[in-house]
């Protein structure tokens, strides 16, 4: 039998927007019908994308059981608060919210808590570990393990391990402080998490800018920018400051990889920088979950840049907005194979990092991060590059 393995994955629904009263269950399918049933028509049908890509079951823990998969890597994760601003900066999703509509799965009691920055996403994570150990109603579980050998590998066996999605997650609060108070806040709680968790790799930022101090962010909201206000999710900062390769060092010490997913390109390519000059340990390099650019960002050798697939540029407040074509590499009778060139995706001086590193790449199967089109024609993507 086949086996699969999945390097980034939410076995739960992000279960922070439900009442802790009403938690959800990572055995139970939650499908956009059932977080739409109280929306009226048509604006049912203008949210079941949103709900069907980002509210629904992110994964099925029966599913992944029927098809012999044995390991996971599961994400802890605490949504964004620029994330949640923005989501609520379109007025109807707003009203549909506070006025209960989308409960029990999306409460605005819950949305109300993790926007406020005295709220600790550190303790949202530790919730959502206690929720992963449930018992199935017919009797299933996932086991949570530290090392490979208490893999079981026996018929309907799911283990699970962990990654980090932002170092936001491993926050107190998200009070204002010194980077170094942060630091300390955040490599505490990871020690705490380490002591009956197997944590594998770690991002260091994800899609607002909350973790500045560490990395900045590459821009990931191509998919909702028409409808939401995206302006605290745009890009801007320092790419990767003393305090990101400082905290770098510290996750290598704890035998954690760092995963690269979400970094801006700036970031990356620091990041790399470093390690050649030896200022940061030479470690297998991740992507767990990511697409391809399909084209070098600058390379002579290659003779190609990303200038070259870039139509306009207009300065928006600090940031570069890009009007940006898909490059198209492959060519013939069926449709050919193009690519997503937001700069959230691999660049081809990633991929070779990544593989001369020992590293892995995870292929997300999203089409919203590989831009699939039923078109020959090419598209194009509008891009907030740092």
């Amino acid at each position: 039998m086949s086996k699969f393995f999945d390097f980034h994955l939410h076995v739960i629904l992000k279960n922070q927007f439900a009442t802790e009263e009403n938690p959800t269950s990572p055995w139970e399918k939650i499908t956009a019908a059932m977080i739409l049933k109280h929306i009226p028509f048509p604006f049912d049908l203008f949210m079941k994308s949103f709900a069907s890509d980002t509210l629904a079951s992110q994964s099925s823990p029966p599913q992944l059981i029927e098809k012999g998969y044995k390991l996971v890597c599961h994400a802890l994760f605490s949504p964004d608060i620029e994330l949640l601003k923005s989501l609520k900066s379109n007025n109807k999703f707003k009203k549909f919210i506070e006025e209960g509509k989308l409960a029990p799965y999306l409460t605005d009691e819950q949305f109300l808590k993790i926007i406020d920055k005295n709220s600790s996403p550190f303790q949202f994570i530790k919730k959502d570990i206690e929720l992963i150990k449930q018992v199935s109603p017919d009797g299933n579980s996932i086991a949570l393990i530290q090392k490979s050998t208490e893999l079981d590998e026996g018929n309907n066996k799911l283990s699970a391990v962990f990654t980090i999605e932002g170092l936001h997650c491993l926050r107190n609060n998200m009070l204002s402080d010194t980077d170094e108070n942060i630091t300390n806040d955040i490599l505490q709680n990871l020690d705490e998490l380490r002591t009956n968790t197997q944590i594998i790799s770690i991002n260091l930022t994800h899609i607002d800018n909350n973790n500045n101090i560490f990395s900045s962010c590459a821009y990931a909201y191509d998919g909702l920018k028409d409808t939401l206000d995206d302006k605290m999710l745009r890009p801007f900062g320092n790419s990767l400051p003393n305090s990101g390769l400082a905290i770098i060092e510290e996750i290598y010490n704890r035998k954690i990889l760092v995963d690269i997913k979400h970094m801006s390109i700036a970031s990356r390519l620091k990041f790399y920088e470093e390690i050649d000059k030896g200022n940061i340990q030479k470690h297998p390099i991740i992507c767990s979950h990511g697409g391809f650019t399909g084209c070098w960002f600058n390379s002579a050798t290659h003779n190609e840049t990303y200038n070259d697939y870039v139509f306009s540029v207009r300065k928006v407040g600090n940031q570069q907005k890009l009007l940006v074509a898909k490059p198209i590499k492959f060519k013939g009778d069926l449709i050919p194979a193009a690519f997503n060139a937001s700069s959230i995706n691999l660049y081809n001086e990633d991929i070779v990092r990544i593989l001369q590193s020992d590293g892995i790449i995870g292929i997300s199967m999203d089409q919203r991060v590989q831009l699939i089109t039923q078109t020959k024609s090419i598209c194009l993507i509008l891009n907030i590059f740092l």
